[in-house]
């Protein structure tokens, strides 16, 4: 009897052992299965948090880039002994005076193009604007003065350039509106402090020279400013 005993006790002590083992072998699965999880959310929020900063970075570049001087405008300084020497200010040009008006309507500026000689010239094959046709300029912003300009020795895109109120300027994409339609007025970010435009003619002594816009400085410094020539 004390034998049957004692074997039970050691068969219950058996079973509460095996018991006790299964249970904490579990447990401890659950938890390495959550630490996994939580671990995986975390790694999962830093790829969200790293993909919308991307996203976030690639609009906020891709809208800052539409309005920067892409390359289309070069400015240069120019020396004051060459300005006095060879640079010779004129009247502004008429050559554009037909063929388009640019004017303010409230907060927009719009440029409206006529079925002129040069016009036809400048499109060439394009299909990009209509005559008659109002089209706004993207990115005019607080414009003191519109000044157009004539560069080069022929006939050419012209020079239309917005003087702005903190002395800044940007330069209207003439020959990209010509080809597509769409105007964006582009920061020309080399410029600042400005009072001015000038129309001038540059002669040099080996009988070379065109015609050309500078910028002028409250400093009085001078800026040429190029884009279209060929």
């Amino acid at each position: 009897m004390k034998k049957g005993l004692i074997i039970l006790l050691v068969v219950i002590i058996l079973v509460a052992v095996i018991a006790f083992v299964v249970i904490n072998n579990n447990n401890a699965s659950e938890q390495s299965d959550n630490t996994n999880t939580a671990s995986q959310n975390v790694d999962n929020s830093e790829n969200i948090t790293e993909n919308s900063t991307e996203s976030d970075n690639e609009v906020s570049n891709e809208t800052g880039m539409e309005y920067e001087n892409d390359g289309t405008y070069t400015v240069s300084e120019v020396d004051e002994d060459d300005y006095n020497s060879y640079y010779t200010v004129e009247e502004t040009d008429e050559t554009y005076a037909d063929s388009f008006d640019i004017e303010e309507n409230g907060d927009e500026l719009t440029i409206t193009f006529y079925d002129t000689e040069l016009n036809e010239y400048l499109l060439g094959d394009d299909d990009g604007i209509e005559y008659d046709t109002e089209y706004t300029v993207t990115n005019s912003g607080d414009i003191e003065a519109i000044f157009v300009g004539e560069e080069g020795q022929d006939w050419n895109y012209p020079l239309v350039l917005l003087l702005q109120t903190d002395g800044t300027v940007k330069g209207i994409d003439m020959e990209e509106g010509y080809r597509t339609g769409e105007f964006i007025a582009k920061d020309i970010t080399e410029l600042e402090d400005i009072e001015s435009f000038e129309q001038v003619s540059v002669a040099y002594p080996d009988d070379s020279g065109y015609r050309g816009v500078v910028a002028i400085a409250e400093d009085e410094t001078v800026y040429e400013i190029t884009a279209y020539q060929v």
